[in-house]
């Protein structure tokens, strides 16, 4: 560890020890720490993200949170928490991680931002942490310490509210073929048929969608948001609701592709994927994308699957936009390069130095891509506003 990092640990540990996290109840008026989780209809192999999120801070320089849960029914998917958007505009010379440790029951997270560079303020997302369930129950994410500091007011702990979670994952259905108790399959994401179904339950405008406030804070995607809303490429849930951190499905991701690019309706190739009757409500996209080489079944047991409900990752889509682009065809001794240090080997590197060349994506942080991270509808949106610009300059 090196000599920043000690620091930050030392102050933190020395404010842990002073630091008494006020009741939620007494506290209403306060900023609050607040846990959510990206899906709550949950069974036994499902996968979700834990998600920290910050309300209404003021000038924050020192973040420091402790959570438990129960690995008797929950288990991590990584050893280390994703950076949250409130580090977007930080460079990662702007700040130090002292901690960043998910184990046994525990996350543990401390992070804090030099003296000048930009503080944080407003709301938005701490880190997150993705988790599959393996035992079904009920259990909660608590959070058992947390510290904030604001950047001028050092050595004071800032007063704030908390918000746990609890959650309940039901066992797999015991007779999957029966149609009034359908199956799961094996990494749902966000299961909700009629979240991209073509008519808009809301109007054409961002202020419709009744989590407005939840899009407001994320300065860094309301734009992007508010561009794919208006051409009709994002709709929201019969609740009118966005859901800008909710992770999105592969067919969802299929949808919004064969809106983006107005592709015509590929219906006369059938579908050979191994579970096309559980491909439903987003059939023709998923046609449409399939035909268009656009997107591909993952391979399992040597059978072709296209896991409709399966979580779609931020590698998936960089090289599904590479595709787009008609550049996946590049020699493979392209030697286009990239700061990020966690994609070397991968299997999208070269998709994803690509994408990165064109600015159609970009890092958590400088070195930082997490190609296997899940892909947050918010994201999304500023991944595909990205395409639809640099396609537009490009003719």
């Amino acid at each position: 560890m090196n000599v920043w990092k000690q620091m930050v640990s030392i102050t933190l540990i020395l404010l842990l020890s002073i630091t008494i996290i006020p009741n939620v109840g007494l506290a209403e008026a306060l900023p609050l720490l607040q846990l959510q989780v990206s899906e709550e209809d949950l069974t036994v192999d499902d996968p979700f993200t834990l998600i920290v999120n910050l309300v209404d801070f003021e000038n924050l320089s020192s973040f420091e949170v402790k959570l438990t849960y129960d690995p008797e029914l929950l288990q991590p998917l990584v050893t280390e928490p994703t950076l949250g958007d409130i580090f977007d505009h930080l460079d990662s010379s702007d700040y130090v991680i002292a901690m960043d440790k998910v184990d046994d029951g525990t996350i543990h997270f401390a992070s804090s931002i030099f003296q000048g560079a930009e503080a944080f303020t407003g709301s938005g997302t701490l880190i997150s942490i993705p988790f599959k369930v393996v035992k079904s129950g009920t259990t909660s994410f608590d959070i058992t310490n947390s510290i904030f500091v604001e950047m001028d007011k050092p050595g004071k702990a800032v007063e704030h509210a908390t918000e746990n979670i609890e959650i309940t994952a039901k066992g797999k259905p015991s007779n999957p073929s029966n149609p009034s108790n359908p199956s799961t399959p094996s990494n749902p994401g966000n299961t909700s048929p009629s979240e991209e179904e073509p008519s808009n339950p809301c109007g054409d405008g961002i202020e419709d969608y009744k989590d407005y406030d939840a899009i407001a804070s994320l300065e860094w995607a309301i734009d992007a948001i508010k561009h794919l809303t208006l051409l009709g490429i994002f709709q929201g849930d019969d609740d009118c609701n966005f859901r800008p951190l909710d992770n999105m499905t592969r067919e969802e991701f299929a949808t919004v592709l064969m809106r983006t690019l107005n592709l015509e309706k590929a219906t006369a190739q059938e579908l050979a994927y191994m579970d096309k009757n559980k491909i439903t409500w987003s059939k023709d996209a998923v046609q449409t994308v399939t035909a268009g080489k656009l997107m591909k079944g993952k391979l399992i047991d040597k059978e072709i699957y296209f896991a409709p409900k399966d979580i779609i990752t931020r590698a998936e889509i960089a090289t599904i936009l590479v595709r787009a682009l008609h550049m996946d065809t590049m020699d493979e001794t392209d030697s286009r390069q990239t700061p990020f240090t966690d994609i070397t080997n991968h299997w999208a590197e070269k998709e994803i130095a690509i994408a990165y060349a064109e600015e159609l994506i970009k890092g958590y942080n400088d070195t930082t891509f997490a190609p296997d991270e899940p892909a947050r509808r918010a994201e999304v949106a500023v991944l595909l506003s990205r395409f639809l610009n640099h396609t537009a300059e490009a003719k």
